[in-house]
């Protein structure tokens, strides 16, 4: 199974990680980097009916879109309720420049959607991400 930008409870996933940060009152968001965000209740529940069919295989499971992290960004503000944090666009590479020199950064491709084509023909299909985000954010 493949699948990708998962947030759920706890604190290390980028919507915390995001929440945390918009304290600052600024937020920055790389625009061209593609992927879909992917609630892990979303995704456990579609593991779940996948294993139930007995079928074995390479399967992508995503909450269905795709977004990317600036656009992603906006929506958690949205959702929180953050009215005073600017956020500002920004490349991949200007994103990379403004790291410290030690840190850590892979490069990442810059379109990593995930289809669900094999899962989808077995009847599973995830929400799309912008309804799963809202239900993260209302349950509290």
């Amino acid at each position: 199974m493949r699948t990708s930008w998962l947030y759920g409870p706890g604190d290390g996933h980028f919507v915390a990680k995001v929440l945390g940060a918009a304290a600052s009152g600024s937020l920055t968001g790389v625009r061209d980097e593609i992927a879909t965000p992917t609630w892990t209740r979303d995704l456990a529940e579609a593991v779940a009916r996948l294993v139930a069919t007995g079928r074995y295989g390479v399967y992508h499971l995503t909450n269905a879109g795709r977004a990317s992290r600036y656009e992603w960004i906006q929506a958690i503000v949205e959702l929180a309720g953050l009215r005073d944090v600017t956020l500002r666009p920004v490349s991949t590479e200007e994103f990379r420049r403004a790291l410290p020199a030690d840190a850590i950064s892979p490069r990442k491709p810059p379109n990593s959607a995930l289809a669900n084509v094999a899962a989808a023909a077995l009847g599973i299909e995830l929400r799309p991400w912008q309804e799963a985000l809202r239900a993260f954010f209302a349950q509290g």
